[in-house]
Formats: structure tokens, C-alpha cells, sequence
């Protein structure tokens, strides 16, 4: 029974850690049992006896009058108010209302520490004190410590309900449920911050610390300091410089000598790009400290990265794209986050894309623009990085994905200047015969063998029963299936040697014939078996034309039927040749 009396005031006097020392410590029955009668003594009459008759005292009741008219002065006179309630709580060591009136005014001051020691002092004497109940509940949400907030809510809801207030009963049942929900957010966060994350889990880590304080501040903390530097810290990392740039504002506005709100600022400023400005916020923030660690870190940082992006400039204006990548990597090295990131990947993907390197461009265009657009992919300062990629793909003859980024590209910016000249390389190489050569990865020469093997290895990279459990967007899904789509005509047409004869000659065997083109050959070096498909007209007169039969054997076929220069033999019975008829000499007169 005096377990079930007395844990309520326990837990609101030591709080959670308190809390998880108390539940460590019921294992051991005989010290939880001391524990507890040790709680008992402290809240039993004897002990409070004189605590509110204290409060009564005339010097007591002179000191807080003295303390209340210093109180309205104005903040200027609040420490002197501060000085007299101090003397009551001397004479008074056990009241409540002369505690409560000294931690009201620490509250007011965002003394944390104090006002919370003031109330754990009252609620020991008064658990049922409402008023001290939501100040401490408060003070808790402003430390970020949820859970603790909200089984304060929970004690008030009942003291509200046993008092039939329904409007207060459903007032703090709304914060209880509140706190209790997003404590449970916030523990899964604060748990990812203190792991060793990569750089993008940090920044997602940091994204969700960010998202989650937002809605604390909004609900219950507005005027919480130290709830705003900490979601300061979470969006700098993260990238939110609007949400960051805002919380540092409120906290330099009441205290601007905040010396980790100033080094915070000055990461800020230079995230931003303006490395004067993060240099002068350092000036100041050693001014006011010269010893302060993070301003101390932050001006050796910054001039240990500012001589590696000097250099890293000047290549690429001078277009060194083996040492821009080179001065990429350096830097990333030199700082694990450094404030620049998009613009490194940025120029990453320029130089790769200049010295046609599809598999590391891609990756590097892919990262300029996942830190540019963050979850805008319609952000228009990245249309030239989707560009970058839609070329790096045609490089690779991949058609679908050079699509795919070219409509991203005109989402994001439908003016950009580079869009039409993309628009007809995709135009030309959609026009032009597929190299099945090149599809398959394998030169002209090879044979059946190498052939196979090259298929195989492809077609067991892009299989559809392969695929069907991979992650996939759907237009990634549909890209795959064209590249397998097209691995199998590669192999249809390279294994029949009739069939590679005719590509070979500049025909596309797997298109009927009327969507055959002619006049042009995609292949340099002429063709290796002669002139089939047409494209040569033989004179004559106007009217029709027709076909000649002309008798073998004809000039350049051998005796046994077979012409010497294309090593093949021509139609037993005849050669047919399509001339221009109507009366004029036929072409083999």
C-alpha cells in the first residue's frame, strides 16, 4: 500500500533517471523498501507540519510581499525578487507556496535547473499541486524528455477528473496522448543520432530530429531555448537552412552571446556558401571565449578546406578533369561533412561527364542531384545534372534511360537551353539500326562461342524471373525488359549466320522489310557481302520498269557458277536486276 501511495511523488522528485535507478533498485527488495519508507517519512505530517503554517510567518509574508512589488518591476528587478524569496525559503525550508513562488519566477527567467529543484520540493509536500504538476510537466518537454512530460499529464488528468473539471481533464489528456507520441518518436531518433551512422543516414537522422522538434515546439514549447538550439543542430545537418537559420535567429535574439548558437551560426554561414561570414561569426564567438572547442574546431576547419577548394576552382576553370576528380575526393576527405557537398558532386559529375566515364558519371550526377533537389526532383536548378545523365546514357546506348532523364529534365526546367540538342541525339539513335554487336558487348569478329557466352551473362543479368523481387520503380522495370528484349534479338540475329549476313550488309533483319532503310549505311567500311536491299537505280527511259532475265554464265562468274569477289554463287536460273524499263536498253544489253 505504501508502494502504490508514494511512487507517484518518488518519480516526480528524482524524474527518469530517477525513475530507472528506482526500477533497478525493486529488485532488491530491502532497499526498495527503505527507499520507500524513506519517501513515506518525507511526506508524512511530521515532517511537513509547519510547511504552509511557515508561510504565515509575518517576516516570511514581508519577504514575499517584497519579493511580489520587485516582481512587477520588470526583468531588471528580478534577480532581487529572486534574492528575497531566497531569504523565505530559509525561514520557510518545507512550504510550498513560498517554494512555488521562487520557482514561478525561475520558470518565468528559464532557470530550468532551479524551477525544477523549487518543484520537486513542493510536489514532495503537495503531490496533488496542479499548478507545479504542469511546470514541471512543461520543463520536462523543454529538456526534451517526453515520456517524463507526459506521465505528468497523466497525473493531472486525474487529479482534474477527481475534481470534475472537464474541460482541464480533456485539455491534459490531450497533451498526455501528445507528449506520449511524439516521446516515442523522439526516443527512436535520439537512439539513430547516438549511432554511428554514414553520412546520408545521418542526414535522414537529422531530418527526422528536425520534423519531430518542429512539432514539440509548436504544441508546447514556442518559448524553449534550448529546444530550438537543439532543432538548430539537427537541420544544419540536415540541410534544412531556412528551419535552421530561423530557430538561430529566436535563440541569438534573447541571448546573443550564446556561444554554441554563435559557433552554430557560423557552420550555418558557411554551409550557405559565405565563408567571410562564417570567419566573422568564429572572430566573435573566440572573442567572446578563446577557448570555446567548437569555435577553436571550426576555424581550423575552415582553413584547412578552404586551401583544398582554392585549388579544386582553379581546375575547373582551367577544365583539369583528372585533377577536379582528384580535388573531389581530397576534399571529401579532409572533412566528413563538408559545406559544399552538392557543388563537389556537382563538379564530379561535370568532369566525369566530360571525359565520357558513364559508369562513375551516372553515380555522380545521380548524388549532385539527390543533394540539390533533396524531395524535389522538379527543382529546376538540377535539369542540366538530368541532362548530364541522358547523355551519359545514350554513351552507353541506353535509349529508354536517356528518355526518362530528358523528361525529367524538361519537369524540372521545359526551358533549359540544353533540352533540344538531347531531344535529337535521342531522335537520331532511335532512327538508326540497332548494333547488335554492341548490345552484346562482343567485337565483329567474334564467333558462335563468344557469342553464347556474352548472352548468357546478360541475360542472367536482366531476366525478368531475376528481377521480379528487385526494388524497382516501374520505369526501371520496363527499361530492364527493353534491355532483355533487345539482348534476345542480339542473339537471334548473331547466331543465324543468314540473318548476320544481312546486318552485316546494313540491314536490320528483325524489321520488315518496308521499315528498312535505304540510301544510307550505319557501318563504315562498306559492305562485306555486296549490295542487298537495293539503293542502286540503272538508267533507262520513262514508263515502267521490270525484271531482265539474263542468261548465266555473265561477266565475273567463273565456269562452275561463282563469282570470285563475293565468293558466293548467283540464282541457278537467272539474275535479276530491277532496271528502269519502258523501252530504253535494258542494263545488261
Amino acid at each position: 500500500t505504501v508502494s502504490v501511495l508514494y511512487w507517484g511523488p518518488m518519480i516526480d522528485i528524482l524524474g527518469d533517471a530517477g525513475w530507472r535507478a528506482a526500477k533497478g533498485i525493486r529488485r532488491n527488495w530491502l532497499a526498495f523498501s527503505a527507499l520507500v519508507a524513506l519517501m513515506f517519512l518525507l511526506n508524512t505530517p511530521a515532517v511537513f507540519a509547519s510547511s504552509d503554517a511557515d508561510a504565515d510567518d509575518p517576516q516570511v509574508t514581508a519577504l514575499l510581499r517584497a519579493g511580489d512589488k520587485l516582481l512587477v518591476k520588470g526583468r531588471s528587478s528580478y534577480p532581487d525578487a529572486i534574492a528575497k524569496y531566497t531569504a523565505a525559503t530559509k525561514l520557510a525550508p518545507r512550504s510550498p507556496k513560498v517554494f512555488f513562488r521562487r520557482a514561478d519566477l525561475y520558470f518565468m527567467m528559464r532557470r530550468w535547473t532551479e524551477a525544477l529543484a523549487d518543484l520537486n520540493v513542493v510536489l514532495a509536500a503537495d503531490p496533488a499541486h496542479k499548478k507545479a504538476l504542469e511546470k514541471k510537466a512543461a520543463i520536462l518537454v523543454s529538456n526534451a524528455d517526453l515520456m517524463g512530460a507526459s506521465r505528468l499529464y497523466g497525473r493531472l488528468v486525474k487529479e482534474y477528473s477527481a475534481a470534475k473539471n472537464v474541460k482541464k481533464t480533456e485539455e491534459f489528456r490531450g497533451r498526455m496522448h501528445l507528449t506520449r507520441d511524439l516521446g516515442e518518436k523522439w526516443e527512436v531518433v535520439r537512439h539513430r543520432l547516438a549511432e554511428k551512422l554514414s553520412l546520408d543516414d545521418r542526414i535522414r537522422a537529422n531530418r527526422e530530429c528536425a520534423d519531430v522538434l518542429q512539432e514539440v515546439i509548436r504544441h508546447f514549447a514556442k518559448d524553449s531555448t534550448s529546444l530550438r538550439l537543439k532543432r538548430a543542430q539537427c537541420a544544419v545537418v540536415a540541410r534544412y537552412q531556412m528551419a535552421a537559420t530561423e530557430e538561430l535567429k529566436h535563440v541569438l535574439s534573447r541571448d546573443s552571446q550564446n556561444l554554441e548558437a554563435v559557433a552554430l551560426n557560423a557552420r550555418l554561414l558557411r554551409q550557405l556558401g559565405s565563408v567571410s561570414g562564417a570567419k566573422k561569426e568564429v572572430r566573435r564567438c573566440l572573442a567572446l571565449d578563446p577557448e570555446e572547442p567548437l569555435c577553436v574546431a571550426l576555424h581550423k576547419s575552415i582553413k584547412r578546406y578552404s586551401k583544398v577548394t582554392d585549388a579544386l576552382e582553379k581546375n575547373v576553370e582551367r577544365k583539369r578533369w583528372n585533377d577536379v576528380i582528384s580535388g573531389v575526393e581530397e576534399a571529401l576527405r579532409t572533412e566528413d561533412d563538408p559545406p559544399n557537398l552538392d557543388q563537389l558532386w556537382r563538379w564530379k559529375c561535370t568532369a566525369h561527364h566530360e571525359r565520357k566515364e558513364i559508369e562513375a558519371g551516372l553515380k555522380a550526377c545521380k548524388r549532385a542531384i539527390d543533394l540539390e533537389a533533396g524531395d524535389d526532383d522538379k527543382n529546376p536548378a538540377v535539369a542540366d545534372l538530368y541532362l548530364k545523365r541522358a547523355e551519359l546514357f545514350l554513351e552507353d546506348d541506353d535509349l529508354d534511360a536517356a528518355e526518362e532523364m530528358l523528361r525529367r529534365a524538361k519537369a524540372a526546367n521545359a526551358q533549359h537551353q540544353g533540352i533540344h540538342g538531347v531531344e535529337q541525339k535521342i531522335h537520331g539513335m532511335r532512327n538508326r539500326p540497332k548494333d547488335y554487336y554492341k548490345i552484346l558487348g562482343v567485337e565483329r569478329r567474334a564467333d558462335a562461342k563468344g557469342i553464347r557466352r556474352a548472352y548468357k551473362k546478360l541475360a542472367m543479368k536482366y531476366h525478368p524471373d531475376k528481377l521480379r523481387n528487385e526494388e524497382m520503380s516501374d520505369k526501371e522495370r520496363e527499361i530492364a525488359n527493353n534491355r532483355f528484349r533487345d539482348i534476345n534479338e542480339a542473339k537471334e540475329v548473331l547466331l543465324d549466320d543468314e540473318k548476320r549476313r544481312r546486318f552485316d550488309a546494313g540491314e536490320d533483319p528483325m524489321k520488315p522489310a518496308d521499315q528498312q532503310q535505304h540510301g544510307g549505311h550505319p557501318f563504315p567500311g562498306g559492305f562485306p557481302g555486296g549490295f542487298p536491299g537495293g539503293g542502286f537505280q540503272f538508267g533507262g527511259g520513262g514508263g515502267g520498269g521490270g525484271w531482265l532475265e539474263v542468261d548465266a554464265p555473265q561477266d565475273g562468274v567463273d565456269a562452275a557458277g561463282y563469282d570470285p569477289l563475293c565468293r558466293r554463287a548467283p540464282p541457278a536460273a537467272s539474275i535479276g536486276a530491277y532496271g528502269g524499263g519502258g523501252g530504253g536498253a535494258p542494263p545488261f544489253a
